[in-house]
């Protein structure tokens, strides 16, 4: 089944955060394959962000611990 990258809100509901601290996390490499979309992707606060939905997996099953 193929499955559509999740957008910074979506991320967020999962994570219980919001999308600001979504956005801190890719910056900081904690969701690998992030990347955005859009025509201005490449400047800086331009596009959208997508991210597949196993970097959020992951990013979960490493920060467990923190959340207990």
């Amino acid at each position: 089944m193929i499955t559509a990258d999740l957008t910074t809100v979506e991320v967020a509901v999962q994570l219980r955060t919001d999308r600001w601290t979504v956005t801190k996390l890719i910056h900081r490499g904690e969701l690998p394959g992030a990347y955005r979309l859009g025509a201005h992707a490449k400047r800086a606060g331009r596009g959208h962000w997508r991210i597949p939905q196993t970097a959020v997996d992951i990013y979960r099953r490493n920060h467990r611990h923190e959340a207990a």
